[in-house]
């Protein structure tokens, strides 16, 4: 695992989950889905734990769950985030910039980051949480998505939490 300092009394990790903690990405996943509103039905999670290059992660704040990831080796060297989600009373708290740059750093290379179509909230949190990357290409729109690529370092976390951001774009 990863912990990365939020604020002086948050340390936030983010971990490889094990096959035995499905069911609460599973959870994670349903609440995330269906806040955004769309189908629940996700027949991708399984592969999570049985195909190379898939990953997926949980963001643990003290003992408490934050949230989850499931991140992508699409092709060599280049990494998606699936899905990302945030527990709502961790976001504007530096919670999701944390992990998505502990992310970055876990797999260093070229990304790609897409916001669900229309989530307004979302396409400002990655157009924040990837500005800091070099090249760091304008979004791209495909089917009403904003598509982010840019390339991460293996130091990435450790630079990029130095700098500030805004508070309010978190996610």
């Amino acid at each position: 695992p990863v912990s990365i300092m939020m604020t002086p009394d948050h340390l936030l990790t983010v971990e490889r989950v094990a096959r035995e903690h499905h069911d609460l990405v599973a959870a994670l996943l349903y609440r995330y889905l269906s806040e955004l509103g769309a189908s629940t039905d996700y027949p991708y999670l399984h592969l999570y734990w049985q195909e190379a290059g898939r990953t997926p992660y949980l963001f643990r704040v003290g003992d408490n769950v934050a949230g989850f990831a499931l991140v992508r080796n699409i092709e060599r060297g280049l990494h998606e985030i699936a899905e990302f989600w945030v527990e709502p009373r961790y976001r504007r708290r530096g919670a999701g910039r944390a992990a998505a740059l502990a992310l970055f750093q876990a797999h260093p290379g070229e990304w790609s980051v897409a916001s669900y179509p229309g989530n307004v909230g979302a396409e400002l949190f990655w157009h924040n949480a990837t500005a800091g990357f070099r090249p760091h290409i304008a979004p791209s729109h495909d089917r009403g998505a904003s598509v982010y690529r840019f390339r991460s370092p293996a130091d990435a976390g450790n630079t990029l939490l130095r700098e500030s951001a805004s508070p309010s774009a978190e996610r």
